[in-house]
């Protein structure tokens, strides 16, 4: 769907907080990122913390030490936004203060490869 950050509300009432990684995963660490956060702060209730899932790897890789190396000098450049490595509950700390800025969705949603997270 079009939604970047969204709550998610399920039959019992109760809301989830989520995130669609915007460059998929098994991606690497290349300056769009950093082009692209002005639109993702648009979609994302005005969050100014982007996150981005990098690696190599079939569920459960990691990031390489290239990647690593071009995070470090992508952050070193002026004038560009700054990269941070962090954590998952990092970055839904702080979208947790636009939590009602972001979109509702109700019902069923479309999934991909079903029973593959909980087998």
């Amino acid at each position: 769907g079009p939604y970047v950050l969204y709550r998610w509300r399920g039959q019992s009432g109760r809301e989830t907080l989520n995130y669609v990684e915007q460059f998929w995963y098994n991606s690497s660490m290349q300056p769009d990122i950093g082009r692209c956060m002005l639109e993702l702060e648009e979609k994302c209730g005005g969050l100014k913390t982007g996150l981005t899932l990098y690696g190599v790897g079939d569920h459960g890789g990691g990031p390489t030490r290239k990647d690593i190396e071009k995070a470090i000098e992508i952050d070193s450049w002026p004038v560009f936004p700054q990269y941070k490595f962090g954590t998952l509950r990092e970055y839904f700390r702080e979208a947790e203060k636009v939590r009602d800025k972001v979109p509702l969705v109700e019902g069923e949603m479309n999934f991909f490869s079903p029973g593959c997270y909980t087998t």
